[in-house]
């Protein structure tokens, strides 16, 4: 069934339930009449993944561990997903066997009560990673920081977010302060306020099946120095959150920018439409 017409602002929207047959038809020759350059986009929230090629961006929602070999068989189909975002409400998620396939895509955020932190990290080629789960692999955060440090991989990371929000019994970082006593670190002027790095997070409604993006933001007394080329990233570390935010600008060009009070830009309050870039 075809929901509504695309516009400036809106997609095309189609919903086909779970008839795969169907929405592989009308996929097939919408990408054949309109072609490659238009986005081509999935949103799920009932636990279907419809098996599409040439989709670049997805929000999924789903309802255990019934879905992984559907999920695999997507990604190899549509392998050019700029975004890409899975909420697994039950199930858990360890060692999926299709990290490296995730790991190439550019903005991904995972919510699940276990996500493989420790192959997830090292994997992860993209800008943006957002993740919800109920532990972080701590050799590998190190390893994270460290490599992006010397400059020796993740030129193109740009924020990275592990939280543990909904599983308070357990910390998801045993010991903060060891953690960034293990990494090469330094403070902003205590008399002065820290800058505060925005970023995007996802949002999931507790009544309804429907998540979305939204803006967010973390600030830290403590920044890293990138080797090859000077550039400043904020680092946060709590017994329940991990954030990473890289300013994209020299160590000079930031107190600059925080002295004329013009570093502060924020996005978007909220972002419900997947199918624009992040």
């Amino acid at each position: 069934m075809l929901k509504n017409l695309p516009t400036h602002h809106k997609p095309l929207t189609i919903i086909a339930d779970d008839d795969q047959s169907t929405i592989q038809f009308i996929h097939f020759h919408l990408y054949n009449f309109f072609g490659p350059e238009k986005t081509y986009s999935v949103h799920s929230d009932c636990s279907y993944i419809p098996l599409l090629p040439n989709i670049s961006s997805s929000r999924l929602r789903l309802f255990g561990g019934e879905n992984t070999d559907i999920l695999e068989q997507f990604l190899e189909l549509s392998q050019n997903h700029h975004t890409l975002s899975i909420h697994r409400r039950l199930g858990t998620d360890e060692r999926t066997g299709y990290e490296n396939k995730l790991g190439r895509i550019q903005n991904l955020a995972l919510v699940s009560f276990r996500i493989d932190t420790e192959l997830l990290l090292p994997s992860f080629q993209g800008s943006k990673l957002y993740v919800e789960t109920s532990s972080l692999h701590e050799p590998s955060a190190v390893d994270l920081l460290r490599t992006w440090k010397s400059g020796d991989r993740y030129q193109q990371l740009e924020s990275v977010q592990i939280f543990n929000r909904y599983f308070q019994w357990r910390p998801l970082v045993v010991d903060p302060i060891r953690l960034l006593e293990q990494v090469d670190l330094k403070r902003f002027d205590n008399s002065k306020e820290s800058p505060k790095f925005h970023y995007w997070k996802i949002h999931y409604s507790t009544t309804s099946c429907h998540h979305w993006w939204k803006s967010d933001q973390f600030s830290s007394e403590f920044y890293m120095v990138r080797d090859t080329d000077g550039v400043v990233a904020s680092i946060s570390v709590t017994p329940y959150s991990f954030n990473f935010g890289v300013w994209k600008m020299t160590e000079t060009e930031l107190f600059d920018r925080m002295s004329n009070g013009t570093l502060e830009v924020q996005p978007p309050k909220k972002w419900s439409s997947i199918y624009k870039p992040l």
